[in-house]
């Protein structure tokens, strides 16, 4: 249940981060920058009880979380078209057709 409330948590982040991009032109450098006009308070990671992580990023941000101790894991919220295009796992047909592209299925 806690990496759900992680997920609304970075969203709100998300949110807060994509209003302050349509004011100002850019994504925040630190999420402090969104306090107070965007969000009362940074949202608190489940995980560890501090607050969400904002990293900057060339095209965009990573807004994260640190998932639970016990597994080497994030929970990663990217913003930024080519930054999103980069980082999404690929549903498997795409990657298939993206590797077979102008390949002949008949080998001789």
């Amino acid at each position: 249940m806690e990496s759900v409330d992680a997920q609304y948590r970075l969203m709100a982040l998300a949110l807060a981060a994509t209003a302050y991009r349509a004011s100002n032109g850019t994504y925040p450098g630190r999420a402090e920058d969104l306090l107070p006009d965007y969000l009362a308070e940074i949202p608190i990671d489940p995980f560890d009880g501090k607050p969400l992580k904002l990293k900057t990023l060339p095209g965009g941000l990573d807004l994260y979380s640190v998932g639970p101790e016990d597994k080497n894991w994030r929970i990663h919220f990217y913003l930024g078209r080519d930054l999103y295009e980069e980082k999404r796992v690929k549903p498997a047909r795409e990657e298939f057709e993206k590797n077979t592209a102008g390949k002949s299925a008949v080998s001789h």
